[in-house]
């Protein structure tokens, strides 16, 4: 009785495996199945077929078939068939015949890769490209540690485990490893395996431009520092590159889990995995081998980063680079961060594409998802490399440091200020009036506010806080100073659709939103049609350290359930208010504790939802807006309102404080220049003991503090503006910490010597009835007090910025 062959094929990946075998046992393939010294067959059968479980580009699967010859000769032969992913591909990606073509290339220069059997670029045979190669027996470890290996499919090979390994094994085989990648890089190739334009094409500049574009056509999300690569990498490559002065083959992916050891001696039999081969700079193989010295122990990519080199007896990067250049006869190396930096880059890209595919469902690798996620780790490390090693290079220009305004945000600055005089402060006793007839604050919006929106909208002042993806691509330099125009008043950032919690809801959704929820929630908020809130803060924890947060978002078949109780939800109790991003636990056991909170979408009509008050704040209830608490009981929303992935609510939060992380000092900085101004006013206006204010020493004093103060905080706002602008909010932590202590500090001070300098008056929550001028701008000195006390604690308490700051600086000495 013939035995059925075993099969295990992940679904995504199954294919027709009668068709196969049918080929395989034509008889113009059957010869190709052999090298040329083995004995003719006449048939096959296949006893078995299992898919590797590693590796995420092109899908690879054991193939154990029996070879039947003319003699009635029996033979169990393994093979590796290897296959493009079915469904939608990356422009240029998976091209299996450069990769098949390449080793057999090789292995007729007796280079250590496998021995290449037949190319099936049939699609009807099982529904895409594959070639068969020879499969390996050896050893694959996991990375340059040794410590582990992947699993070895064949029982019956004897290897020597990783527990066995001396020091000496480790580095004789780190040695073979850089010795096996400069002999690839000294044989010549043939002209016919790769296209005329590689070779003549500067390899930086087309490599560059191929990964950014493949991973602009897998990008799923914004990640900034992808963003600040593609704009640095092709302006930094080095000269000595620009000229094609040492061409070579590259492999493009020489890592330690693409090369098999021999199963007890300390060499290279084998080098996997050629799908991303071409002809370009040696420097590029060496760079991507030794980037994992820079990375730690990301689940998925063994990282070498703390790991004590001598202890385990391996090469650190140095002794491998100068062995490197030992055996190339090369002296030394420039600008090498460029190098490791691109290579970084090109595996970000590499791990975006695996996202993408994870999010197609047809990705190969079982952990695909965990590897996708890394791409944004990972080019964080490569821009921190570059920032470390260009410094002030960065931020190089030939005016030097300079104050000027650009002439665009000029002609903004004038524009908004005219608005905001024409339209903005003589409305402000309006809003007030409106808002005073309303039966309930909270169910209506003054009617101004709308009418003003739309006057905005009509003139173009609209959306600023978008900087580089707005029409208007500002930098945060420039909307720093817009912001704080609109500071000035507490009506002004809605009427420009600048106000938070939109800002940072719709920083949200743009960078992570799918199409559907861009669509639905995204585009109705830029029009500014509909309103949101962000509930993270919960009733009960101390929420200034958000691992405390207690509320949970449980997955039920297509849906997820949320429970928890939350407060000071700002927007929440706004009658425009239609959706809520809600913060909770989805992973409470998760070893990670900034990876056990998700982000959902809730609309706020969703049974369960309960809005139960306001809550004032030194009497203030700051309606129609206001801050509330919320009660979540077993909301339930389709799985379909996750926002990015399971355990990356922590990821999201701190994308979301990006460039937001610093309005509130944008515009506060507006508020202390309208106080200081009233402050003059009233100092010119008013006389005690035969003089004006003005004239006593104390309030010429209180003056001169506030000119400092605001001088000051502008300047260190603004700094911290241009940090994010070329390096990005990571590496502006120092500023973005010091501005929210400064900024509300400051602020409160010269709202405080205000309120003196007004007297009684300046305690109102609004001005007196009986103004001396009946035009004169209604502007609350208390209110203003109060909304920089807020905010020494709404934008995080100010000693947690403190702390911030000074391990940031013990650790910079």
């Amino acid at each position: 009785m013939t035995q059925e062959p075993q099969i295990q094929i992940r679904s995504a990946h199954s294919f027709s495996i009668p068709s196969l075998i049918n080929y395989l046992n034509k008889k113009e393939i059957l010869s190709q199945l052999i090298k040329p010294s083995q004995q003719s067959i006449n048939s096959v059968q296949l006893s078995s077929i299992q898919q590797f479980h590693e590796g995420q580009s092109n899908p690879s699967f054991k193939l154990k078939l029996s070879l039947h010859s003319f003699e009635n000769n029996k033979k169990e032969e393994e093979y590796v068939l290897r296959k493009k992913p079915p469904g939608k591909l990356l422009p240029s990606a998976h091209d299996i015949f450069r990769e098949f073509n390449l080793m057999r290339f090789l292995y007729s220069k007796e280079f250590p890769v496998p021995y290449c059997y037949l190319y099936c670029k049939d699609i009807n045979i099982i529904g895409t490209e594959f070639y068969l190669m020879e499969y390996v027996n050896g050893r694959i470890f996991k990375d340059a540690t040794f410590k582990e290996m992947h699993t070895n499919l064949n029982e019956n090979i004897k290897l020597k485990n990783c527990n066995e390994l001396t020091n000496n094994d480790r580095k004789e085989m780190m040695i073979d490893f850089i010795k096996v990648l400069s002999k690839l890089h000294q044989i010549k190739w043939n002209d016919d395996l790769f296209s005329n334009n590689i070779k003549n094409d500067n390899y930086y500049k087309r490599q560059i431009n191929t990964w950014t574009r493949q991973y602009k056509s897998s990008e799923t999300h914004e990640i900034e520092s992808m963003n600040r690569l593609i704009d640095w990498l092709p302006n930094n490559i080095p000269i000595n590159e620009l000229n094609n002065q040492q061409l070579t083959i590259v492999h493009g992916d020489f890592k330690f889990d693409n090369v098999v050891f021999h199963p007890i001696e300390n060499r290279i039999i084998a080098v996997l995995d050629w799908e991303l081969s071409t002809v370009g700079s040696p420097i590029s193989d060496l760079a991507y081998s030794c980037m994992y010295y820079y990375f730690p122990n990301f689940q998925g990519i063994g990282g070498l980063k703390g790991v004590n080199f001598k202890e385990i007896g391996i090469l650190n990067e140095k002794e491998c680079i100068a062995l490197y250049n030992q055996l190339t006869n090369r002296k030394s190396i420039d600008k090498w961060h460029f190098y490791v930096a691109f290579s970084m880059f090109r595996i970000s890209g590499i791990a975006q594409g695996v996202y993408k595919r994870f999010k197609l469902g047809n990705a190969s690798s079982s952990n695909a998802k965990q590897v996708g996620l890394l791409a944004g780790l990972i080019s964080d490390i490569a821009w921190q490399l570059i920032v470390t090693n260009e410094k002030d290079n960065l931020t190089s220009n030939d005016l030097g440091i300079h104050f000027g305004l650009s002439k665009k945000v000029i002609e903004l600055k004038d524009k908004l200020e005219r608005f905001m005089n024409e339209y903005i402060y003589p409305n402000e006793q309006v809003f007030v009036e409106q808002q005073s007839k309303l039966k309930n604050r909270f169910e209506s919006i003054p009617p101004i506010i709308e009418e003003l929106k739309e006057k905005a909208k009509q003139e173009g002042l609209w959306n600023f806080f978008l900087v580089q993806h707005s029409p208007l691509k500002l930098t945060n330099v420039e909307y720093a100073i817009l912001a704080e125009v609109m500071g000035r008043s507490f009506i002004a950032s809605e009427i420009f659709n600048c106000n938070a919690p939109d800002t940072g809801n719709m920083e949200v959704l743009l960078k992570f939103g799918t199409e559907e929820q861009k669509e639905k929630w995204l585009k109705p908020l830029m029009e500014g049609e509909i309103r949101s809130c962000f509930a993270m803060t919960e009733y009960g924890v101390s929420s200034s350290d958000a691992t405390n947060i207690q509320s949970t978002i449980k997955r039920e078949g297509n849906e997820y359930v949320v429970n928890g109780k939350k407060w000071f939800i700002t927007g929440a109790g706004d009658p425009r208010c239609k959706i809520c991003v809600f913060m909770g636990m989805t992973n409470p056991n998760h070893p990670n504790p900034h990876q056990r909170q998700s982000m959902v979408l809730i609309p706020m009509d969703t049974p369960g939802v309960k809005l139960i008050k306001p809550l004032e704040t030194f009497g203030f209830d700051d309606a129609p807006s206001g801050h509330w608490s919320m009660e979540f009981v077993n909301v339930r929303v389709p799985i379909s309102n996750l926002i990015f992935e399971e355990g990356q609510g922590f990821h999201i939060a701190q994308a979301r404080l990006g460039p937001g992380r610093i309005h509130h000092c944008m515009r506060m900085i507006g508020l202390a220049e309208r106080t200081f101004e009233k402050m003059i006013e009233r100092v010119k206006q008013r006389k005690t003991f035969g003089k004006y204010l003005g004239q006593h020493a104390i309030i010429q004093q209180y003056v001169a503090e506030s000119r400092i103060l605001i001088e000051q905080s502008r300047l260190l706002v603004l700094k911290t503006a241009y940090m994010l602008d070329y390096y990005g909010a990571k590496f502006a932590r120092n500023e973005i910490a010091m501005i929210k202590v400064v900024v509300p500090r400051a602020t409160k001070q010269i709202v405080d010597w205000a309120i003196q300098i007004y007297g009684g008056e300046g305690l109102l929550s609004n001005n007196p009835e009986f103004n001396e001028n009946n035009n004169e701008e209604i502007f609350s000195l208390s209110r203003a007090w109060v909304g920089a006390r807020q905010l020494e604690l709404a934008d995080g308490p100010t000693e947690v910025h403190l702390l911030t700051i000074g391990k940031l600086q013990i650790s910079k000495l």
